[in-house]
C-alpha cells in the first residue's frame, strides 16, 4: 500500500506543468538589447554579433512550452526593433498628409514605430516558435537553427509590409531592418554575401551564435532533454541539408 501510493505520489508530481521561472523571463528584454548592440557605433560592436543572439538562445532552451517561446521571442524582438527602428521619432513633420499639429505628428509617428517594430518582431516569434518545435538538442541544430533564423527573417518582411500595406505598396522581402546580416558588412566575411546575398550573411552569424552555445552548454542541454547523437546520425544530418541547400 506504502508503495503504491509512493509511486501515485511521483507521478502525480511530475504531470504538473511546468512553469517558466522570472529568472528566465528576465532574459527577453536582455535578448532585445544584445541584439541591438552590434548595431550601435561603440568600441569593439562590430564582434559583438559574436554573443549577440545567445540570451534569446538561452530563453529558448530555459522556456518551459512553445506559448512561452513565441511571446518570449515577440517581445524580445518588439524591444530589438523598437531600439533598431528609434530613428522612426526623429520625423516629426507630416505637412505633405495634411498634419500640421506637431503633436498629432508625433502621436501618429510614435504608433507607426511601435507597429513597425510588433509586426517586425513577428518574424522572431515565429522563429522561435519553430526552435521550440524542431529543435532535436543535437549537433546538426548548429545548421537547422540558422536555416530557420533566415526563413523568419525572410518572413517578417512580408508581416511588415502586410501591416501598411495600400495599392501602392511593394510586397516582398526589401526591408532588411535590424537583419543579423548586416553586422558583417565590415568584416572579411562580407564576402558571402556576393553568393549567399544578405540572408547568407544572416545565416553565418547565427551559425556562430548557436555553435557558442553548444560548444559551452551542448553536454548540459544534452543531458536536460535525455537525448543523444551518434557521429553517422550527425554527419547524415549534414550531408541531408547539404543537399537541401
Amino acid at each position: 500500500m506504502v508503495s503504491y501510493n509512493r509511486v501515485n505520489l511521483y507521478m502525480n508530481e511530475n504531470i504538473k506543468p511546468e512553469k517558466s521561472s522570472g529568472i528566465a523571463w528576465l532574459l527577453v528584454p536582455i535578448a532585445g538589447v544584445a541584439l541591438e548592440l552590434g548595431f550601435e557605433n561603440i568600441p569593439l560592436s562590430r564582434f559583438i554579433f559574436l554573443v549577440s543572439g545567445i540570451p534569446l538562445l538561452a530563453f529558448l532552451y530555459i522556456c518551459k512550452n512553445k506559448l512561452h517561446a513565441f511571446f518570449g521571442g515577440w517581445l524580445s524582438g518588439l524591444v530589438f526593433f523598437a531600439l533598431n527602428l528609434r530613428w522612426y521619432l526623429t520625423v516629426y513633420t507630416l505637412g505633405g498628409a495634411g498634419i500640421e499639429n506637431n503633436y498629432e505628428a508625433m502621436l501618429i509617428i510614435g504608433a507607426t514605430w511601435l507597429l513597425s517594430s510588433a509586426a517586425f518582431a513577428l518574424g522572431i516569434a515565429l522563429f522561435s516558435l519553430l526552435f521550440k518545435t524542431l529543435k532535436t538538442n543535437r549537433w546538426h541544430d548548429v545548421f537547422l537553427v540558422p536555416f530557420f533564423w533566415i526563413l523568419c527573417e525572410y518572413a517578417r518582411s512580408y508581416f511588415y509590409e502586410g501591416l501598411w500595406w495600400s495599392p501602392d505598396a511593394l510586397l516582398g522581402p526589401h526591408w532588411i531592418n535590424g537583419s543579423l546580416g548586416l553586422l558583417l558588412l565590415d568584416t572579411p566575411l562580407k564576402n558571402v554575401a556576393k553568393i549567399a546575398g544578405i540572408y547568407g550573411l544572416s545565416f553565418c552569424v547565427s551559425f556562430i551564435n548557436i555553435a557558442a552555445i553548444f560548444l559551452f552548454a551542448g553536454k548540459r542541454i544534452a543531458v536536460y532533454e535525455q537525448r543523444r547523437a551518434t557521429i553517422n546520425d550527425i554527419y547524415s544530418k549534414i550531408a541531408s541539408l547539404i543537399v537541401i541547400g
